[in-house]
C-alpha cells in the first residue's frame, strides 16, 4: 500500500509535465491527484495529474463524469491504457513523466471498450 504523502520526486515530476490544472488550466493548482486509489496504484506517474483545489473536489464529487474523463480509473483498468481529458484534449501518461496526444476518436473507443462509459 502507498503511503498517503507523495513523494517529492513524484510531486515535482507531475508539475514539470502538467504545470497547471489540467482541468481548468489554473496556474496556482497546487493539488496532485490520483486517478486510482492510492492503494491500488501508488505513486505512479501514469496515475498522478496536476489539479486546482476546486477541479480536485469536482473530480470527487463527480465520479461518474470523472471516469468517462480519465480522471478516475476503476481497479479493473490500466491507468496506462486509459487516456485523460484535459483542457488541451485527450493524452495518455506513461510512468516515465511524459504523455501522448491522442485524437477524440483514438481516446473515447478506449474509455467505452474499458467499461468507463454509462
Amino acid at each position: 500500500m502507498a503511503g498517503k504523502q507523495i513523494p517529492r520526486e513524484i510531486s515535482e515530476a507531475v508539475y514539470a509535465r502538467d504545470g497547471v490544472c489540467l482541468s481548468c488550466a489554473r496556474p496556482d493548482a497546487r493539488q496532485v491527484h490520483h486517478r486510482v486509489q492510492r492503494r491500488d496504484g501508488g505513486h505512479r506517474l501514469s496515475v498522478c495529474i496536476w489539479l486546482c483545489l476546486w477541479c480536485h473536489g469536482d473530480v470527487h464529487a463527480n465520479p461518474a463524469q470523472s471516469r468517462m474523463r480519465g480522471m478516475i480509473v476503476p481497479t479493473w483498468a490500466d491507468p496506462l491504457v486509459i487516456p485523460v481529458k484535459t483542457i488541451w484534449g485527450w493524452r495518455l501518461l506513461d510512468d516515465n513523466a511524459h504523455y501522448t496526444l491522442l485524437q477524440p476518436a483514438e481516446a473515447l473507443p478506449i474509455i467505452e471498450q474499458e467499461g468507463l462509459m454509462f
